[in-house]
């Protein structure tokens, strides 16, 4: 009824193109589980490092070094995906679509953590900075996949199947849903604190290391995933 064809006041293609656009929401929201586990990059994931062995070759690395493992493997994984994966599917009429490309992304997050769940029982079951922070590379790594088939397939979506017109919009929504997930890992970091314990890496206590239970919290996230991907 709003519509200037029905005696409204906006005109018939803006109010087709905004029908458009807010039928891509629900799309947008698929990402939120997938983004929710890429935040513990810098949470879940660097308290686990902390905890580990970093030596390398004699000097003790930064265990928030270990983050760039991630945009590494974005580089290499994309290379091998645009220009091996993607042409041979798309040669044999076997290129996924947009939904199966968001379920390999969370199906991505739930193998990342995972990894992280099994990392975390052999960091739990030795002494303190005994096992190698080497071993987060695997979950570093599948998170770098689960970007490659949704993050990017999200943007993709953002400005191919928008309106001509909103495609600003429909990126600014986008984003808009990163944020939501954002405010969502803090949320949930929040209601699991009491299996989160800060760990001091200069001064460990036996409460941040024997009372940890970031095993429960990383299954949480692997549901989260799981749900994502069935969602797609």
């Amino acid at each position: 009824k709003n519509k200037e064809s029905n005696g409204g006041r906006f005109k018939d293609g803006f109010i087709e193109d905004a029908k458009a656009l807010f039928r891509l929401v629900p799309l947008f929201s698929l990402i939120i589980p997938f983004v929710m586990a890429y935040n513990n990059m810098t949470t879940a994931f660097l308290t686990q490092g902390k905890k580990m062995d970093t030596n390398l070759f004699g000097w003790q690395m930064p265990a928030q070094m270990m983050q760039n493992v991630d945009p590494i493997a974005v580089v290499l994984t994309s290379v091998l995906v645009d220009t091996v994966l993607f042409p041979l599917l798309k040669r044999h009429n076997l290129m996924p679509s947009v939904l199966v490309r968001f379920c390999i992304g969370s199906l991505c997050g739930a193998a990342s953590l995972l990894v992280a769940l099994g990392v975390e029982y052999m960091v739990m079951a030795q002494p303190v900075f005994s096992v190698s922070i080497w071993w987060q590379i695997p979950q570093f790594w599948l998170i770098a996949a689960g970007e490659i088939f949704l993050i990017s397939t999200s943007y993709e979506v953002a400005f191919t199947h928008s309106p001509g017109p909103l495609k600003a919009v429909a990126s600014a929504f986008n984003l808009c849903f990163f944020s939501i997930s954002n405010a969502l890992s803090a949320v949930l970091f929040q209601v699991c604190s009491s299996w989160l314990p800060n760990f001091d890496a200069e001064n460990p206590s036996e409460e941040a290391v024997s009372g940890a239970h970031y095993d429960y919290y990383y299954m949480v996230l692997v549901a989260l995933c799981v749900f994502g991907a069935l969602a797609s």
